[in-house]
């Protein structure tokens, strides 16, 4: 089984991505958050389906750019971009396929 490698990124919400270009899959881990009565939930993983290999790029170049937020390209590309996804059961640090 291939492994794609998730490489961390600077976000609040964001921890780490990969894409796999034979699939055309992105793998986004978000960061645990702090739920309101103070209890930590875990990173969660999403894999988003039929991502082009130029979106996965655009990423990047935003993760590379001064001032540039992952999040916010995350939210306006990906997220509202339209693309399937699911939930992963496990938000390991390199996922198996």
């Amino acid at each position: 089984m291939a492994m794609v490698q998730l490489l961390p990124v600077r976000s609040s919400q964001l921890d780490a991505v990969g894409y796999d270009p034979g699939r055309r899959e992105l793998l986004i881990r978000f960061r645990g958050r702090t739920a309101r009565d103070g209890t930590q939930a875990p990173p969660a993983l999403y894999r988003y389906h039929d991502v082009p290999p130029e979106l996965h790029a655009e990423l990047l170049a935003e993760e590379a750019r001064e001032g540039g937020s992952v999040g916010a390209f995350f939210h306006a590309r990906i997220r509202n971009g339209g693309f399937d996804y699911q939930k992963m059961a496990a938000a390991n640090a390199e996922e198996e396929r």
